[in-house]
């Protein structure tokens, strides 16, 4: 069977979208009545992907923390049906992995433009990808391969991997 492709414009440039995307086999979701806010999954996030701990290099991980009020916001990638960040990447560092469906950012590939994060419906409240400006790249979540980190360390169980319906 073929794939039907149109064309659509981006930043005044035609970007050429299958109309049979490989989903994601789920996002990760974050329950915010359950989480403490420790930041673990922040910790496991980075030294899994970056070998140290550091909240500024996960892909996921807490963006208010109010413990008393009980206000703890996160952030995750809700892995879009539709990825803009994907559409919006000019150097083509954004990619479907092939294994989890998950909307991927090659670090050889990126110039930290940040359209990515621009383009996330999230943005500018939450946004799942974050720029790191040592390295002049965007990162967000990749689904560590389908072995989310993230989710088995959670020590309250407040994260979770919602599987989409196909």
């Amino acid at each position: 069977m073929e794939k039907k492709v149109t064309k659509k414009v981006i930043r005044n440039r035609k970007v050429t979208l299958s109309t049979e995307l490989q989903q994601a086999m789920g996002y990760i979701k974050r329950n915010l009545e359950v989480c403490s806010g420790c930041r673990t999954c922040e910790a496991v996030c980075s030294l899994s992907h970056e070998g140290v701990v550091s909240p500024r290099l996960a892909r996921t991980g807490i963006t208010d923390y109010i413990l008393e009020g009980r206000r703890i916001e996160g952030y995750t990638c809700l892995q879009c049906r539709g990825p803009e960040c994907l559409y919006a990447c000019p150097t083509g560092a954004l990619y479907i992995n092939e294994k989890t469906g998950a909307r991927c950012i090659d670090s050889e590939k990126c110039v930290g433009c940040k359209l990515c994060m621009q383009a996330c419906p999230k943005y500018p409240d939450a946004p799942p990808i974050m720029y790191d400006p040592e390295r002049n790249i965007c990162v967000k979540c990749d689904l560590c391969g389908g072995n989310q980190l993230c989710v088995k360390f959670c020590p309250e169980g407040a994260l979770s991997l919602v599987k989409r319906e196909i």
